[in-house]
């Protein structure tokens, strides 16, 4: 009965670091979800690049993924 509940404790324990890993990449701040929710309710994220569009459009799109709910506004700033 012991080993039965060890063996529970041990799978609860494993699952909730793998759960706060998975939202809390290593480096993020601790209220890092406070800003995500912060960009969610403003709708999008305005950035400003001297990058051209084209170049960034991956990753602009592996963001909109990664954050459904918060669009981005490119601004390309480059003169030519």
């Amino acid at each position: 009965m012991m080993k039965k509940i060890s063996a529970t404790v041990a799978a609860i324990t494993l699952l909730g670091s793998v759960s706060a890993y998975a939202a809390f990449p290593a480096g993020y701040p601790a209220d890092y979800q406070k800003l995500v929710d912060g960009a969610k309710k403003e709708g999008k994220v305005v950035i400003y690049s001297t990058t051209d569009t084209k170049a960034a459009a991956p990753l602009i799109q592996g963001f909109e993924a990664l954050y459904p709910g918060i669009k981005v506004e490119y601004n390309d700033m480059n003169s030519t």
